[in-house]
């Protein structure tokens, strides 16, 4: 959330605030997938998931899968 009365980035440039956060929600799926990248390399298994799922990055997200009994 921004401040109260503050000049949003985006909005200056002539972004709208839908693609704001698109923008936003990509930047997370980068840090993840970097994040990811760090944890393997120590020998850990990491799984990126998203409600949508991105074809050859992330998994649909399901309760079942989570648990793993999906």
């Amino acid at each position: 959330m921004r401040a109260k009365g503050s000049c949003s980035v985006a909005a200056s440039v002539g972004m709208t605030r839908v693609a704001a956060y698109q923008v936003g929600m990509l930047g997370t799926v980068i840090n993840v997938l970097a994040f990811r990248g760090v944890i393997a390399a120590r020998g850990y298994r990491g799984m990126l998931m998203s409600p949508r799922g991105h074809s050859g990055i992330s998994e649909v997200n399901s309760e079942s899968r989570v648990r793993g009994i999906g």
